[in-house]
């Protein structure tokens, strides 16, 4: 094979793909989205203790719950699947912060019947909130610093809880927090360690949410797309 050739042939192809590109991107729309990390605790030392089958069936289990508890609510998109995390988005919080909550709550119920005493069964989860640009590509894409900033936040490890809120969501939508306040407490805002932050050129802030469980299990409030799934059997079907 040629290696200069074939070197300068795909250098060609890149720079008229750039070119492309440039002109596509103001094109593409400018949308507030509301974005959620969600992923599987310690997968990769659960593996390793427990073999690649339990691995594979605790995986399918994840997605399983991300799935079930997703199917009502109309207004959350799968963007994707990245090994045992998920990226969704939606034009509204309340339900993305349902949503996590539900997951949340459905993991630490799995967690008491599976019996697995190293690394049992939980999520971690990280919300945000911002402009970004919705790609022109075959499937649902976004491309924006919340993402990137969001993404860094999943990185946290709190020994209180796995849940976290980017500051600039908690700013938008703190009303609808506080609405929660019987079930959810919420810390002070906190900053990113620099180390987590992996030199991006903007200091990240986010919030702890700490969930009362016995309080969210008698919660008889919002959750709208469920109760009316649960209504209509829908949910169950």
């Amino acid at each position: 094979m040629d290696v200069e050739f074939f070197a300068t042939r795909a250098q060609a192809d890149v720079l008229q793909s750039r070119e492309r590109s440039e002109n596509d991107y103001d094109s593409f729309p400018d949308q507030n989205i509301v974005f959620c990390f969600i992923d599987l605790v310690q997968s990769t030392n659960f593996r390793i203790i427990h073999g690649p089958k339990k691995g594979y069936v605790r995986s399918s289990t994840f997605f399983s719950l991300i799935n079930s508890v997703r199917q009502p609510c109309v207004d959350i998109e799968l963007v994707k699947e990245i090994g045992d995390e998920v990226l969704l988005s939606s034009p509204h919080f309340r339900v993305m912060f349902e949503l996590v909550l539900l997951v949340d709550q459905v993991a630490a119920q799995i967690a008491a019947v599976a019996k697995e005493d190293r690394f049992p069964f939980g999520i971690r989860a990280a919300i945000g909130f911002g402009v970004v640009k919705r790609l022109g590509r075959p499937h649902l894409d976004f491309l924006g610093s919340p993402i990137d900033q969001l993404a860094r936040v999943m990185s946290v490890r709190s020994e209180s809880t796995n849940l976290m809120l980017h500051e600039d969501a908690y700013r938008q939508h703190k009303q609808v927090v506080e609405e929660y306040k019987e079930a959810v407490s919420v810390s002070p805002p906190k900053t990113l360690d620099v180390a987590k932050s992996k030199t991006l050129a903007k200091h990240v802030l986010y919030r702890e949410l700490y969930v009362k469980r016995e309080a969210l299990r008698g919660f008889r409030q919002y959750f709208r797309p469920w109760s009316q799934a649960r209504r209509s059997q829908s949910f169950l079907e």
